[in-house]
């Protein structure tokens, strides 16, 4: 079949390709693909670990690569034993198949059919140049570039080094996805902060309305799939300490600016991380939902006239055994809590956790802010939880 269209292709000639050769047809004709193209201008690419999608790269223009795979929609192509896929249009892929037809000589009806099938091989182009030996195999596998990368699948998600009661280890970094946000001017050489974003939905949903306060700090933003509220604590805290152990080993992470973050039920995971293991979080940022490793009380301001409240306590987290005796004396030596929220938020546990943390030796700040409900503050709030974590604040 495929040689019956590319007789067809010489018998037209010129006339096929007066307004250029057809993607579906060269998709459809391997004998027509070219060894190798050149990138017309400078792309972000996808980059695959094992098979999937692992983040993206920034590929110049005039870099040659070798072609693996021609579709109408994208061409795959080999970067450094890795498959990148990139659109037709960012390489010179119609003018090389168009120079190789056009340079094959006149056909007849005579012309054998075993001559035509042979692939014509595009003009000698110099190699690429070979990464410096100092790079690290998996720098092509992550994503540099600055901006959002979505659906992330990090090399490795490495257990802690000793074991912990309630986080979940041996996860499986080919099957677990992420959001990440690298800031403006990112350099992977150079030191940056790091926020782990615990989401209550199943996908990372991290707001990115305070993408500038992370750009004027340095600090990267990680947010799992499937770590939401329907899922098991030790999941949930599995993947924050395993994505922020991975990061670490891939870029430049100050390890006294790792923050963990999170909306809602993410919140509240967010705090008992912070009590849990204050070895890797140096600060909490939870929207809208808190909890404490031990039961307290519940004030008539929190209850605000509401009867059935009165005179109740608000329940330790499930997972207050995870609390230990050591990581309570380092949660208060080396995190700092913050709770960002509004009077019209649902989740009215905030001036009583304020007051059960600082009563407990905790660095703790509550930001209310004014008409807040059970949503994400605006960035003048949050630059103020920001700041604090930071230790530039109060």
């Amino acid at each position: 079949m495929a040689r019956n269209v590319i007789v067809l292709f010489l018998l037209l000639g010129s006339a096929l390709f007066a307004e250029g050769p057809d993607l579906a047809e060269i998709a459809a004709t391997r004998a027509l693909w070219p060894r190798e193209v050149t990138l017309r201008a400078a792309v972000s690419v996808p980059v695959y670990f094992e098979g999937r999608e692992a983040g993206a790269v920034p590929i110049p223009a005039g870099r040659i690569l070798k072609v693996i795979k021609v579709e109408v929609a994208r061409i795959t192509l080999d970067l450094n034993g890795s498959p990148v896929v990139v659109a037709p249009s960012q390489t010179d892929l119609v003018q090389r198949v168009l120079t190789a037809v056009s340079s094959r000589p006149p056909s007849g009806v005579t012309t054998p059919a075993a001559a035509v099938v042979v692939p014509i091989a595009p003009r000698p182009s110099p190699p690429a140049a070979a990464a410096p030996a100092t790079t690290p195999v998996i720098a092509a596998a992550v994503p540099v570039s600055p901006g959002w990368h979505r659906r992330v699948h990090l090399p490795s998600l490495p257990d802690a080094p000793l074991v912990m009661p309630g986080v979940q280890t041996r996860l499986k970094a080919e099957t677990e996805e992420f959001d990440l946000y690298l800031p403006r001017d990112f350099d992977p050489k150079r030191p940056v902060g790091l926020i782990v974003y615990v989401s209550p939905a199943d996908n990372p949903d991290i707001p990115d309305r305070y993408t500038a306060l992370w750009d004027e700090h340095q600090i990267v933003v990680i947010g799992a799939y499937r770590s939401g509220n329907p899922e098991k604590e030790e999941r949930r805290a599995g993947l924050a300490v395993s994505a922020q152990l991975a990061l670490r080993r891939l870029y430049e992470i100050d390890p006294k600016r790792v923050f963990v973050s999170g909306m809602s039920g993410g919140g509240r995971m967010s705090t008992r991380l912070g009590l849990m293991a204050p070895q890797y979080f140096k600060g909490v940022l939870a929207h809208c939902g808190a909890d404490f490793y031990k039961d307290y009380p519940v004030t008539q301001k929190t209850a605000q006239g509401n009867r059935t409240w009165q005179g109740r306590n608000w329940t330790a987290f499930s997972g207050n055994q995870h609390a230990t005796p050591a990581s309570l004396v380092q949660a208060r030596a080396e995190t700092r809590f913050v709770l960002l929220s509004g009077p019209e938020d649902t989740a009215r546990n905030h001036e009583d956790w304020e007051s059960a943390m600082k009563s407990d030796g905790f660095k703790t700040l509550l930001v209310m802010e004014p008409g807040l409900g059970h949503t994400f503050c605006n960035a003048e709030s949050y630059r103020r939880g920001l700041e604090f974590v930071l230790g530039l604040g109060k």
